[in-house]
């Protein structure tokens, strides 16, 4: 039986040249993160175009849904809606723009 040992370190200089190598990020990059085990306990939208919030237990407090198409906002407002009535457990998307993306209703 072979006992074959893996280094575990970078050698001198391979850090440096790794990172040198590497693009930066944009600083327009998107970035967003999945929230879990909440709840939704109310809704609400505005006489305007594409303004719908959800209120979010925990603290988190109000959050407005994506609003980038008609459909995108009457999706996420049915599913917060039904998320509301229902007293369902949620996990969603935080966008990098503070907005939820994505809604997942259990």
């Amino acid at each position: 039986m072979s006992n074959t040992l893996n280094p575990t370190q970078t050698p001198p200089g391979m850090m440096q040249a790794a990172a040198k190598a590497l693009p930066a990020a944009p600083s327009d990059a998107v970035t967003a993160s999945l929230v879990s085990n909440k709840h939704f306990t109310g809704t609400w939208s505005a006489n305007q175009p594409r303004s719908a919030w959800v209120y979010v237990d925990g603290g988190i407090g109000w959050k407005q849904l994506a609003d980038s198409s008609d459909a995108v906002l009457a999706a996420l407002d049915m599913l917060a809606a039904h998320a509301v009535a229902g007293g369902r457990v949620v996990n969603y998307v935080d966008g990098a723009d503070g907005k939820i993306h994505e809604i997942y209703v259990f």
